[in-house]
């Protein structure tokens, strides 16, 4: 969607039908926004639906190697996890702002 929508703000098209070829989501998408904002959004969407994906091999080492034997009760243990996973992302999270806000 972000080459469609670069390919289709040059002039270029990139839609079957050539530069005459306007989709209604690149109408209102122009109209509106402008193309960083566009492409803003999309870097912002791409990051927080790929973030777990990042953290998983952390996490599963993490799991696997170090609190799983510690947690005995069956019933706690999915419930367990997800904490664990919640919390890592909470803390990267953490240490990006503050080093951020330091700079």
């Amino acid at each position: 969607m972000l080459y469609c929508t670069v390919r289709r703000s040059s002039g270029a098209g990139c839609i079957p039908g050539g530069v005459n070829a306007s989709p209604i989501l690149f109408i209102f998408l122009h109209s509106i926004f402008s193309l960083a904002q566009v492409v803003q959004i999309m870097m912002a969407t791409a990051i927080f639906l790929t973030y777990p994906l990042q953290c998983y091999v952390a996490v599963d080492i993490l799991w696997t190697t170090y609190l799983s034997p510690r947690v005995d009760n069956k019933k706690y243990r999915v419930a367990s996890e997800f904490g664990i996973r919640i919390g890592i992302v909470l803390l990267t999270c953490e240490c990006y702002e503050i080093i951020y806000w330091q700079m």
